[in-house]
């Protein structure tokens, strides 16, 4: 129980407080920005044919919502890791101390879970082997037919 306890009030307040740091002055400032930058950088490398269906600003916009939207996915997956992993703790803990036999399932259950989206999932490719093309990170706008008169 004392090992409950310890893991309850200093440890929880201690990683919220580095999540909290962590979040307000590396994700919250310099993320968007980094991303934002990568994608002006690939918007760079883009021949002419690829702005030609495109609209004005529409490149930009998407740049920064991109930016935005993998910041508040990243964040809101960190501010979820230490909660998950005092939760796997104690339970394990309060398991294990009432009877060894009960710790298996969690254990088991843990184990297949951190194993199975390796499995499941492809493994992404080398971001640095070939630069992307224009259709695969980037939606093709969709044609828009215009009337002809007669």
């Amino acid at each position: 129980m004392t090992f409950l306890g310890l893991l309850i009030f200093p440890a929880m307040p201690v990683a919220s407080f580095l999540l909290n740091t962590l979040t307000s002055h590396t994700l919250g400032v310099g993320m968007p920005a980094a991303i934002q930058w990568q994608g002006h950088k690939a918007v760079e490398r883009q021949d002419l044919a690829f702005f030609h269906d495109l609209y004005a600003g529409q490149v930009a916009s998407r740049l920064q919502q991109v930016g935005s939207a993998v910041q508040q996915q990243i964040i809101a997956a960190l501010q979820s890791i230490p909660r998950f992993l005092l939760q796997l703790v104690g339970s394990v803990g309060l398991l294990s101390a009432l009877s060894w036999q009960l710790t298996l399932p969690v254990i088991v259950w843990f184990a297949l879970m951190w194993h199975s989206p390796l499995e499941w999932f492809p493994a992404l490719p080398n971001a640095r082997a070939a630069p992307p093309s224009s259709a695969a990170w980037w939606p093709a706008p969709s044609p828009i037919s215009t009337p002809t008169c007669r």
